[in-house]
């Protein structure tokens, strides 16, 4: 696909993060082998794997910026910076333990 050709060094690059890659036969195992497939279809250079940990980390930080934005951590007395930064901590150090 054109839209990924664009980027597809990055994407290659994604394929160095050291993600472990989960248990046969598992569920993880079942959706990193779906994704693959979805990223094979695209003619996209990233492993199941590498795909499932990113999917993972755009969910969370996501999420997290969506309930910024609505205003759910306004009444709760805490620095939402201080929670997102927290979770991208959380997150590498998830890398560095799989390794």
């Amino acid at each position: 696909m054109p839209a990924f050709n664009s980027c597809r060094p990055q994407l290659e690059a994604l394929n160095a993060i050291p993600v472990k890659e989960a248990v046969p036969d598992s569920r993880v195992s079942m959706l990193e082998a779906q994704l693959a497939t979805w990223a094979q279809t695209r003619n996209m250079p990233v492993k199941g794997h590498v795909l499932r940990y990113c999917l993972v980390w755009w969910a969370r930080l996501q999420g997290l910026i969506s309930l910024e934005v609505e205003g759910h951590f306004s009444l709760m007395g805490f620095d939402p910076a201080l929670l997102y930064e927290t979770e991208v901590e959380v997150l590498l150090d998830s890398i560095s333990d799989s390794q």
